[in-house]
């Protein structure tokens, strides 16, 4: 396929599962927990959620809370008898404990309420942990399991004892984006916290290349984290401050993909240990070279969805991957 067809594709592929998994379009309903931070990744998340979900018929969601911001019986006033859509990406386990901690608790909570969670891939590093997950799941009376790559619907069927719906990353419900005109040869886009591979430490990360996780200062941006604040101080206020959050959040996650599309578009070819550097050099059509992470996500991810996308070359290591950009340059001038 080629990178539009491979875009294209992707988001019917996900529209498809989706309308088959989820329940009927609802009047109300809960999205949780949102990000917080400037991760374009994250935001790309969001932002393909919101778009595929509206395409499907959903309204916008009636209560967006996050890490901080989550109330249990809050979100169930709010929304009726509404669901509950949990984020997909990341880890499906305590690779992020406070973004699992929600998860659980709104398992254990929100009863009352159909539980969603969009696909993510799975990871755990304790078995207490896999079990406390278990249990939390199986004593839901209405949830669907979404998992983004076939190693972790494995891992969730062989360890927690449960089936989840293979999907595609909510990033494709964005669809094909306009690529900018490349300005220089290579990007290295580079995690550098604890889902780096091996061969990424910090110092060589940074001397080689850049990353898209922090926020530039805007107004947006200050008045979203007041709001926040003044519902977290006046629980009153709560509701009203969450719904004036709601559109302040999807522009800022709007920025923050600008800021990332901008990123990988100024350059002919690209390379990343992110996921969503993968995922949206995909959307944007740009050649790439993506470089497995400490846990084998982007690998499963690749194998499970984009392995036939033209101009997507997988590497386990970085001097694999300038191999790979280098032959990448080379188709491109040819």
């Amino acid at each position: 396929m080629s990178g539009d067809d491979g875009a294209h594709g992707l988001r019917r592929t996900l529209l498809r599962t989706l309308e088959a998994a989820l329940p009927a379009p609802p009047e109300r309903w809960a999205l949780l927990p949102v990000p917080l931070h400037g991760n374009v990744g994250d935001s790309a998340i969001l932002l393909g959620t919101l778009e595929a979900l509206e395409a499907l018929g959903w309204p916008p969601p009636t209560v967006m809370a996050d890490v901080a911001s989550f109330d249990p019986a809050g979100v169930s006033r709010r929304i009726g008898a509404g669901p509950v859509v949990l984020m997909g990406g990341g880890h499906f386990g305590d690779l992020w404990p406070a973004e699992h901690a929600v998860r659980i608790r709104a398992l254990r909570e929100l009863r009352d309420h159909p539980v969603v969670q969009l696909p993510q891939s799975a990871h755990f590093t304790r078995r207490g942990t896999e079990e406390e997950t278990a249990r939390a799941l199986e004593g839901h009376p209405a949830v669907t399991l979404m998992i983004r790559d076939r190693p972790s619907v494995a891992h969730v069927r062989e360890r927690l004892g449960l089936e989840g719906v293979l999907c595609p990353d909510m990033a494709f419900g964005l669809g094909p984006l306009e690529r900018p005109r490349p300005r220089s040869d290579v990007l290295r886009l580079l995690r550098q916290d604890r889902e780096a591979g091996p061969d990424v430490p910090g110092a060589k990360a940074r001397a080689a290349g850049v990353d898209w996780v922090t926020d530039a200062p805007s107004w947006r941006l200050a008045a979203e984290r007041r709001l926040r604040d003044l519902g977290l101080r006046r629980r009153a206020l709560r509701p009203l401050a969450d719904r004036a959050r709601s559109g302040l959040q999807r522009g800022l996650a709007s920025e923050r993909l600008r800021r990332g599309t901008a990123l990988l578009g100024s350059a002919r070819v690209v390379i990343s240990n992110r996921l969503h550097g993968h995922v949206l050099s995909v959307l944007l059509g740009i050649p790439h070279v993506a470089v497995d992470d400490a846990h084998g996500k982007i690998a499963g991810f690749v194998d499970s969805w984009t392995v036939d996308v033209a101009g997507v070359h997988l590497c386990a290591t970085l001097a694999e991957a300038e191999v790979g950009a280098a032959s990448l340059r080379t188709e491109a001038v040819g």
